[in-house]
């Protein structure tokens, strides 16, 4: 059994433009913004606090539970009227 050269073997698939019209368009989701995904990442290690069985896991949830609210602190200063620029 010998094999078509590849250019022959290859012939029938589409191109790639061709493959790109044929695509249905992406549906483009909202972007989230920083708090928000720091609040759904808070929510989702909440409920894997619940959930944890060793300490030392407990540890590294809480852990990066504490840093999240700093990092949400942080945020809404910077976001408040109140921060004003160096003068």
């Amino acid at each position: 059994m010998t094999l078509a050269p590849v250019a022959e073997r290859t012939s029938g698939a589409l191109s790639p433009n061709a493959t790109q019209e044929r695509a249905m368009p992406r549906k483009r989701s909202i972007p989230l913004t920083f708090h928000d995904l720091l609040s759904s990442e808070k929510t989702r290690l909440q409920e894997q606090l619940k959930s944890a069985r060793y300490d030392q896991e407990r540890e590294l949830i809480g852990r990066r539970l504490r840093q999240i609210e700093a990092a949400l602190r942080s945020s809404r200063w910077m976001a408040s009227a109140e921060l004003q620029p160096p003068s």
